[in-house]
């Protein structure tokens, strides 16, 4: 009986992911850390990092689910915070040093800064912050420029859905920006600044959403610790399907998914056919979860990106078995 428990766990490892609220002054690695030790699961990352400043829904993943981080950060993050106009620091954030001060422009209005807001919206091009995890030649940026060599990476290709301000109780800013992956939201507060003539930092961030996930759904640290004692791990972790809903599914046979599980792949054009029929307004770019159902579950079979590969078969990112 007891070996038959041990195959049964060797062969069916807890896979998944978890949602935590990541607390002020952790590092997301630290975060990561703490959960493999609360469930006992050494193979463990994360999608998408936060500062050690910033709180908020970290997505933990766990066991195969790393495989899948990457697809769990194309969707949109929402962030909620503060920046303190007139004052710029070195990080363009509350933790860097002061070095520029700046009196707000006479008559400055929350409408006058909702109007430039709204200037950093859309297809925009934005480089990483001298202080940031971004590397150069293999160092951190932020560890060249604490010995005081400033690099300049160049910009790379991101995309802002909204920029809105909720209020603001100058010189204080109350924001809610919801943005691609990859985008320094301390930097487009710094920005925003230089472009309202009085510089600004960011004191405050709270990322609540990532895709279809909600920091409504993520558990601290301590309710972790909690939870663990009180059911097995499975029953609680998001499998990796649900966890990746903000990517369209598309239904294929039992058939093709069989042929997709062994390598061989599915060709385009049938591919297209049945986009058509299930999901006609779905882009034609993009990624989309392919699934199948059984006994009224959905399973997931593979995410595919909507292009064809060099032998005109849909171009498959990861197969999932």
């Amino acid at each position: 009986m007891l070996q038959d428990m041990a195959m049964q766990t060797s062969y069916a490892p807890a896979e998944g992911v978890i949602l935590v609220d990541k607390p002020r002054g952790i590092s997301s690695f630290g975060v990561v850390k703490a959960v493999s030790r609360i469930v006992g699961i050494k193979k463990a990352g994360h999608a998408g990092t936060l500062d050690p400043m910033a709180t908020g829904l970290l997505v933990v993943c766990l066991g195969r689910a790393t495989r899948i981080s990457r697809f769990l950060m194309e969707g949109f993050k929402e962030y909620h915070g503060i920046m303190h106009l007139g004052v710029v620091t070195d990080t363009y954030d509350a933790e860097g040093k002061v070095m520029e001060t700046s009196p707000l422009p006479s008559g400055m209005s929350i409408s006058d800064i909702r109007t430039e807001a709204a200037c950093f919206t859309g297809q925009l091009l934005q480089s990483p912050p001298p202080f940031s995890a971004a590397k150069h030649k293999g160092n951190p940026l932020y560890k060249l420029a604490r010995q005081g060599k400033i690099v300049h990476k160049e910009p790379k290709e991101i995309f802002v859905k909204e920029f809105s301000v909720e209020d603001a109780g100058l010189p204080d800013v109350k924001f809610r920006i919801r943005c691609s992956r990859g985008t320094y939201v301390r930097s487009l507060c710094h920005e925003l600044g230089a472009k309202l003539g009085c510089g600004a930092h960011m004191t405050e961030l709270r990322r609540t959403r990532c895709g279809n996930l909600s920091v409504d759904q993520a558990l601290t640290l301590e309710r972790l610790e909690e939870i663990v004692s009180e059911m097995p791990v499975d029953e609680f972790m998001i499998p990796v399907n649900e966890a990746l809903g903000h990517i369209p599914a598309l239904e294929i046979s039992n058939a093709q998914a069989r042929r997709l599980r062994l390598g061989q792949g599915m060709m385009f054009d049938d591919f297209l056919d049945l986009l058509e029929a299930f999901l006609p307004d779905i882009p034609r770019t993009g990624l989309v979860r392919l699934v199948t159902h059984s006994q009224g579950k959905e399973e997931l079979v593979a995410v595919a990106r909507i292009e064809p590969d060099g032998r005109g078969r849909l171009k498959t990112e990861k197969i999932w078995n």
